[in-house]
């Protein structure tokens, strides 16, 4: 949204009363806006808090996908997997696991296509 406005780390994190520092790793997923951050950002953006947070949803969608979250034994011991090499559960929970995994992305692809309509719809009505 910032770069779409045309604004600088530096110009959002005045507005924002964040250092530059801030945004860049709001940006890069180092790090996340505190909750007044979020009002902040949702009120000068005019989006709502759920619009801001359910690209989060992919993320951790994602990160249940690719992180070693899942237990498989070995000789013994059991290691940590994640959802590709999980085979211990049924064909059908694992297919139960991808389809919600797959509609669960999907769904956040069009939100996130309708939010950046909607924002850039409303930034060239505000300037026109």
């Amino acid at each position: 949204m910032r770069k779409n406005r045309g604004f600088t780390k530096e110009e959002l994190a005045q507005v924002l009363y964040v250092s530059r520092t801030a945004i860049s790793k709001w940006e890069s997923g180092r790090g996340y806006p505190s909750i007044d951050s979020l009002k902040e950002i949702s009120n000068y953006f005019g989006v709502t808090i759920d619009d801001l947070l359910f690209g989060m949803v992919d993320l951790f969608s994602f990160i249940l996908i690719v992180l070693p979250l899942y237990p498989k034994p070995i000789n013994g011991y059991i290691f940590s997997v994640n959802l590709f090499s999980y085979t211990e559960t049924t064909w059908l929970n694992r297919w139960i696991y991808w389809i919600m995994f797959i509609i669960l992305i999907m769904v956040g692809i069009v939100k996130i296509v309708l939010t950046q309509f909607k924002i850039e719809k409303g930034y060239k009505n505000v300037y026109i």
